[in-house]
């Protein structure tokens, strides 16, 4: 399996790596895409993205912002603050329970997170969830719009997983490969799963994959210089 972290982040996080994303992998299928989801304390005056981003605005660097350095939610989060111009206080952490903790209590008033980890305590009431990071909305959670839709246009950041061969491998074979896989993907079984793990399935072809890692690439290597991340 390849993913956003190992084909299209690493690149930029790292200086070295023992592999090179593109020489040597060949892509079958992209399997699915996760997005995070922006999260804010109750306490603060905004309910919607658009909301969010106005009260930013009009308050620069009096919202605190909890985060790991060098994560996904690091990233995503990044080029949100970016689009959208605004400056907030970065707390940094070096795991998300305690970023998550700080949340609840208010200690932070943002946080991007994943949805499984993120999602029980907006059911809660602990916590609200202004939007999700993808190009779509989550099979599982229709009622949580995107940012993009909700007051950011143009904005779309999602960790994406799929199934490489090792470069060189016959094209025949990765065609047979990306049949087998998209067929077992169009069951009900399958696709439940990916749901329940908030996953959206997004079958592909071996040259639309590639097509993929190339725009995600290009993506995340403009997010780490936004950031100036990196990992050493």
């Amino acid at each position: 399996m390849g993913s956003s972290g190992t084909l299209a982040i690493n690149p930029s996080l790292y200086s070295r790596l023992g592999y090179h994303p593109v020489r040597d992998f060949a892509p079958v299928i992209h399997v699915g895409s996760s997005p995070h989801l922006i999260a804010v304390h109750p306490s603060l005056a905004a309910n919607t993205v658009k909301e969010f981003i106005a009260y930013a605005t009009a308050h620069p660097r009096k919202l605190n912002y909890g985060t790991v350095p060098e994560s996904a939610s690091h990233l995503v989060a990044a080029l949100f603050l970016h689009m959208a111009c605004i400056e907030v206080v970065d707390i940094l952490y070096k795991g998300a329970a305690l970023g998550t903790a700080n949340l609840i209590t208010g200690q932070v008033q943002l946080r991007f997170g994943s949805v499984p980890s993120t999602m029980p305590i907006v059911r809660s009431g602990k916590i609200n969830a202004l939007a999700v990071t993808g190009s779509v909305r989550l099979t599982q959670f229709p009622e949580i719009p995107t940012i993009a839709e909700s007051g950011l246009k143009g904005y779309e950041a999602s960790v994406f997983f799929g199934v490489v061969a090792p470069a060189g491998t016959p094209r025949e074979i990765v065609q047979r490969l990306n049949g087998a896989i998209a067929g077992v993907m169009q069951g009900p079984k399958f696709r439940e799963l990916m749901w329940a793990n908030d996953f959206e399935p997004v079958p592909a072809s071996p040259d639309a994959f590639a097509a993929l890692i190339e725009r995600e690439t290009a993506k995340w290597t403009e997010i780490m210089r936004i950031s100036d991340a990196r990992a050493d």
